[in-house]
């Protein structure tokens, strides 16, 4: 994937926690994190595109 170690150490973490999201302001990371099953964006793109519903 490319990742830097502490990068990859994060995402994983959020995955084991049952993370929603993965929030970053790091477009590379958000780039090469397009095929995980856990969504990695940008905090201002969960602002404005996430449709909250309750």
């Amino acid at each position: 994937m490319g990742v830097k170690s502490l990068d990859a150490l994060h995402i994983a973490s959020a995955e084991a926690s049952g993370s929603d999201y993965f929030l970053t302001c790091d477009k590379r990371l958000i780039n090469r994190c397009q095929a995980l099953d856990l969504p990695v964006m940008n905090p201002t793109y969960l602002i404005t595109e996430v449709d909250y519903e309750g």
